[in-house]
This record gives structure tokens, sequence and C-alpha cells, in this order.
């Protein structure tokens, strides 16, 4: 089990120890009216895509459709490169109306290198709800059977999850986890949240009290409401999606609405990420590694002490990208280490250390970023911004939230949600 010690709470210095202005972006942003194409249906409430590209180009977008009755499913739409859907949408539950998502957690997508196409979500159960995946061999026009993660008979919440598939068609999933917590101790899901405007969910559960000498910051919103930390789970499947290895605990005390991210490096080094709740309510990205397919990890690594203090979820979980062997890590922070924004590190020894942090924009604001790669390297950042916008590099989109991005061909494809009226809608925009 990869553990949080005292030692690893600082594994790298802070942006502090250089002048503020080294590490503040100067990239100018601009208005940039990108073409936008709406995906999803006139009349449907859809919202919480994913984007993925095969290895032929080819966009595969997956997302939620809501309806009034709480009945939601998940929806893969095939896109071709100028944008347009490129045949009927399919529909990945099988049993309609099962799937349960939120803003915070929606679906995972991946391509294998035989062109499999896998589909995590969650399907509602009995007081809880299980982590599932589903394989289409054929391009995305039909899904088998879903094969249940999670390996837990009792209910509980299983979700944030997170998806990566090697060259071998190995299948490793990564997911919080409820099932050890007490959950009697809930008032309130982040299934169902209270205050879906507000940037953070406040807590009054995990809080050590204010001390004279470091009190606490009072939030600008607050919901009474009680939400335990979590823990983190990751399991592998070697036959591609059809069974799944016995669930491996990585950490405990985790942020319980935080996203964990997975990536696969050339070389086979499989990382993982989650936001660490630390001693002191500090919550902090967290980075773990395994060199043997997810048998072992290493002990998790704080990638910057951001310094933030906060009796909140923010729904912030980082993202990860190793094309190159050398680790990429891109997370929001509001800690008094700096200024809030979006900031980025980089590992060149497997995780074990990281660059100082570097502040990516502070027009970002709370939500979990996106790296896209481009030939010869390149990452690109795509993340949400103030006044309902998201930023792709040095483009906007206007009236966007919860991007997905992918690059392919040549150009870089966000799937973003764009409110319609009462209803929301998936769209997507094209940026070179």
């Amino acid at each position: 089990m990869a553990r949080i010690t005292l030692a690893m709470k600082i594994a790298v210095l802070s942006c502090l120890v250089f002048p503020y202005a080294a590490c503040v972006s100067d990239k100018p942003l601009v208005e940039a009216p990108a073409m936008a194409v709406r995906l999803s249906g006139e009349e449907a409430d859809a919202a919480e895509p994913a984007i993925v590209r095969d290895g032929e180009g080819n966009l595969y977008v997956v997302y939620v459709e809501h309806e009034a009755d709480k009945k939601d499913d998940v929806y893969l739409q095939k896109v071709d490169g100028e944008m347009k859907n490129a045949g009927p949408r399919t529909r990945v539950n099988k049993i309609p109306g099962i799937a349960k998502t939120w803003r915070g957690d929606p679906p995972t997508i991946a391509v294998g290198p035989t062109g499999s196409i896998y589909v995590g979500w969650r399907s509602k159960v009995e007081g809880g709800n299980d982590l599932m995946l589903s394989v289409s061999t054929d391009g995305g026009q039909t899904f088998t059977d879903p094969v249940k993660v999670n390996d837990d008979s009792k209910p509980a919440s299983h979700g944030m999850h997170s998806l990566a598939v090697d060259g071998n068609n190995n299948v490793f999933v990564a997911w919080l986890d409820e099932r050890n917590i007490d959950t009697a101790a809930h008032v309130q899901s982040f299934d169902n949240p209270v205050d879906p405007g507000s940037e953070f969910y406040y807590l009054n559960a995990h809080h050590n009290s204010n001390t004279p000498d470091q009190p606490e910051k009072k939030p600008h919103k607050k919901v009474e409401m009680v939400e335990p930390n979590s823990e983190v789970f990751f399991s592998s499947s070697k036959d591609g999606g059809k069974t799944f290895s016995a669930n491996k605990k990585l950490a405990v005390e985790v942020c319980p609405c935080c996203k964990t991210a997975l990536t696969i490096a050339p070389n086979g080094t499989l990382y993982i990420s989650w936001r660490q709740v630390l001693d002191g309510d500090f919550r902090h990205i967290a980075v773990a590694s395994s060199t043997d397919g997810g048998q072992t990890f290493s002990e998790a690594v704080i990638v910057s002490d951001d310094e933030w203090k906060i009796n909140a979820c923010p729904i912030s979980g980082a993202a990860l990208s190793a094309e190159d062997d050398a680790l990429k890590v891109l997370w929001y922070t509001a800690g008094d280490a700096g200024v809030a924004g979006v900031y980025t590190a980089e590992s060149k020894d497997n995780g074990k250390t990281f660059s100082p942090r570097t502040l990516v924009n502070s027009d970002a604001v709370g939500g979990t970023p996106v790296i896209t790669n481009q030939p010869g390297g390149k990452a690109s950042f795509v993340y949400p911004a103030k006044d309902g916008k998201v930023t792709v590099e040095a483009e906007i989109i206007d009236n966007a939230t919860l991007p997905a991005a992918v690059h392919s061909n040549g150009k870089g494809y966000t799937a973003f949600v764009r409110n319609q009226g009462e209803k929301r809608a998936v769209w997507i925009s094209a940026t070179r």
C-alpha cells in the first residue's frame, strides 16, 4: 500500500522560492470563436463528456443523458474529423436508466491497441453503486454485457474513477472506494450536490479545530453536511476487461470528491494520482507508480506543497501525461503558497521527485484539467476558467464547462458542456 509519510509531505520546493514573476504565465488569452458543433440531441439534457481517439484518428465521445426521474444513460457517439456524427449513437448501459453520474465523476473511455473501446461507468444499486466496464469490439456499434470492477458485495460508493489501457490490451482502473467507510455519518451524498453552482463543497467532517496561530479560513459558502474521507482502490484485467483482479487498496484519508487519474508511460510505468488529505486538512495531489503492471506500487509522493488548507471538497483532480517517459502533472489549487490557479510540475525519475511547480494560469477555477499530447511531445493544457469558460492553450471557449480533450491528426478536439436554457448539451470544438 502506498503511504503518505511526513517526509513526503513536501516532495518539491514550491514556487515561493523563486520570484513571483518567474512563476506566472504571461501567455495572453484571446477570445477565439473556434468552430463548435453540438453532439447531443436538441431535447436531451446531456453532460459529463469524455473523449478519445483510436489508432486511425477516429474520435469517440461518451456522455450522459439525464432524465427528470433520475434515470441516466451513458451514450457513445463516433465523430469524424469535421466534428460530424459518424453514425447513430450507442447506449453503453444495456439496461436503460441505471447509470449513476454527476459533474465531478463522468464516464471514462479508452481505446486498446486492437481498436477495442473501453467505457467505465457507474451502475445504481440499492444503497450505493458499482463500477462497471463495457467493451465494444466493433467501433462502438455494440457493447458487451458490463463487467463489475469492484469486488465487494456490501453496498457502497465507488467512483471518481480513471481508466487506462496498455499496448498489450491490459486494462487498469483506479477509483475512490467507501467500502470501509462509515457511511452512516453521511448527511448527503455528493451524487446529489446541494449547491451545484458553488465552486467547492464545504464539509463538517475530518477537520481539526482552529488554533490561534493557524486560524481556518472561513468559506464564502457553507453546506451543512458530512462527507468522510475516502480510500483509493485499484484493479486490472489481463483479458481485455472480461475479468478483474482482486481489488487493491492504495491509500487512505483521500479527498472524497476529487477524481483519480491514470496514465501509462512508453516504458510501461503506470502512474496514478489522487488528492491526499494531510494533517491539518491540507489537500494536495499525490502520485504513486508501478513498474510491474500494477502488482506493486511505490510509496506515494506529494507533488507540491501548495499549503491548501480547506474544510471543503474541491472537486478538482489532477491530469497526468507521460508520453516521453517524463511524467507531467496538471492540477488546480487555491493554497497559501501562491495565487489560486492551474499549476504544472514534472518528474523525470518515475515520480520519485518533482520539479518546482509552475503557474499555468490564474484565471482557472476548480475542476479537473486535461493534458493532451501533440506529435513531437508537446503537451497542451485544457481547463475550466473564470466566467463559465474553458481555456485551450491560448484560446477560450465561451459558455463551456466540464472539458474533455484529445489531439488527433494535427488538431485538438475539446468536448464540453454548454447550458441550453434549462437543459445542458454536449458540444465539441476544434483548435490547431
